[in-house]
Protein backbone atom coordinates (compact mmCIF):
# COMPACT_ATOMS: atom_id res chain seq x y z
CA UNK A 1 0.00 0.00 0.00
CA UNK A 2 2.72 2.23 1.07
CA UNK A 3 4.13 1.25 -2.51
CA UNK A 4 1.24 2.11 -4.09
CA UNK A 5 0.28 5.69 -2.56
CA UNK A 6 4.34 6.75 -3.34
CA UNK A 7 3.44 5.88 -6.88
CA UNK A 8 -0.25 7.68 -7.03
CA UNK A 9 1.84 10.88 -5.50
CA UNK A 10 4.32 10.67 -7.71
CA UNK A 11 2.67 10.64 -10.90
CA UNK A 12 0.16 13.13 -9.16
CA UNK A 13 3.25 15.77 -8.39
CA UNK A 14 5.34 15.59 -11.96
CA UNK A 15 2.93 14.50 -14.60
CA UNK A 16 -1.01 14.97 -13.50
CA UNK A 17 -0.37 18.28 -12.35
CA UNK A 18 1.67 20.21 -14.93
CA UNK A 19 -0.89 18.81 -17.77
CA UNK A 20 -3.84 19.23 -15.60
CA UNK A 21 -2.44 22.94 -14.88
CA UNK A 22 -1.55 23.97 -18.38
CA UNK A 23 -4.76 22.66 -19.69
CA UNK A 24 -6.47 24.97 -17.21
CA UNK A 25 -4.42 27.99 -17.74
CA UNK A 26 -5.06 27.11 -21.44
CA UNK A 27 -8.77 26.60 -21.42
CA UNK A 28 -9.99 29.00 -19.06
CA UNK A 29 -7.25 32.00 -17.71
CA UNK A 30 -4.22 32.10 -20.88
CA UNK A 31 -1.89 33.62 -18.41
CA UNK A 32 0.97 34.28 -20.21
CA UNK A 33 4.45 35.99 -19.48
CA UNK A 34 2.64 39.25 -20.68
CA UNK A 35 -0.40 38.89 -18.37
CA UNK A 36 1.54 37.51 -15.19
CA UNK A 37 -0.17 40.21 -13.46
CA UNK A 38 -3.12 37.42 -12.90
CA UNK A 39 -1.25 34.50 -11.65
CA UNK A 40 -2.79 34.42 -8.64
CA UNK A 41 -5.61 32.56 -10.21
CA UNK A 42 -3.01 30.28 -11.11
CA UNK A 43 -1.79 29.83 -7.90
CA UNK A 44 -5.25 29.35 -6.84
CA UNK A 45 -5.85 26.76 -9.28
CA UNK A 46 -2.77 24.95 -7.73
CA UNK A 47 -4.09 24.53 -4.38
CA UNK A 48 -7.09 23.00 -6.01
CA UNK A 49 -5.21 20.90 -8.13
CA UNK A 50 -3.03 19.36 -4.58
CA UNK A 51 -6.69 17.93 -2.91
CA UNK A 52 -7.11 15.83 -7.02
CA UNK A 53 -5.71 12.64 -5.77
CA UNK A 54 -8.09 12.64 -2.68
CA UNK A 55 -10.70 11.86 -5.01
CA UNK A 56 -9.89 9.02 -6.15
CA UNK A 57 -6.77 7.74 -4.02
CA UNK A 58 -10.00 6.28 -1.47
CA UNK A 59 -11.04 3.80 -4.40
CA UNK A 60 -7.72 2.88 -4.50
CA UNK A 61 -7.04 1.22 -0.39
CA UNK A 62 -9.09 -1.15 0.60
CA UNK A 63 -11.27 -0.78 3.60
CA UNK A 64 -10.29 -2.31 6.71
CA UNK A 65 -13.33 -4.86 6.21
CA UNK A 66 -11.99 -5.87 2.88
CA UNK A 67 -8.86 -6.53 4.79
CA UNK A 68 -9.80 -8.69 7.70
CA UNK A 69 -11.94 -10.36 5.16
CA UNK A 70 -9.03 -11.40 2.49
CA UNK A 71 -6.77 -12.42 5.51
CA UNK A 72 -10.01 -14.86 7.05
CA UNK A 73 -10.37 -16.31 3.90
CA UNK A 74 -6.00 -17.03 3.55
CA UNK A 75 -6.03 -17.82 6.86
CA UNK A 76 -8.62 -20.44 6.20
CA UNK A 77 -6.63 -21.87 3.29
CA UNK A 78 -3.40 -22.15 5.43
CA UNK A 79 -4.92 -24.21 7.96
CA UNK A 80 -6.65 -26.46 5.42
CA UNK A 81 -3.09 -26.58 3.86
CA UNK A 82 -1.80 -27.56 7.12
CA UNK A 83 -4.21 -30.17 7.93
CA UNK A 84 -3.25 -31.85 4.83
CA UNK A 85 0.15 -31.51 5.47
CA UNK A 86 -0.53 -33.69 9.09
CA UNK A 87 -2.61 -36.10 7.31
CA UNK A 88 0.49 -36.75 4.87
CA UNK A 89 2.66 -37.03 7.28
CA UNK A 90 0.26 -39.58 8.99
CA UNK A 91 -0.03 -41.34 6.12
CA UNK A 92 3.52 -41.71 5.14
CA UNK A 93 4.24 -43.04 8.89
CA UNK A 94 1.28 -45.56 8.35
CA UNK A 95 -0.73 -44.30 11.13
CA UNK A 96 -3.53 -43.09 8.80
CA UNK A 97 -6.55 -42.11 10.47
CA UNK A 98 -8.49 -45.00 11.53
CA UNK A 99 -11.82 -45.69 12.15
CA UNK A 100 -12.24 -46.60 16.01
CA UNK A 101 -12.78 -50.08 16.06
CA UNK A 102 -16.24 -50.75 18.31
CA UNK A 103 -15.29 -54.27 19.61
CA UNK A 104 -12.51 -52.18 21.89
CA UNK A 105 -14.71 -50.27 23.82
Amino acid sequence: MSSLGGTIISMNMFVLRGIIGLACNKIFFNITRETIVDFYKLMGIQVIGTFIPLLYMYKMIPSSAEIRATQQKHLAKIEEGQEAVKQIKLESRGEGVLEEDPEKN
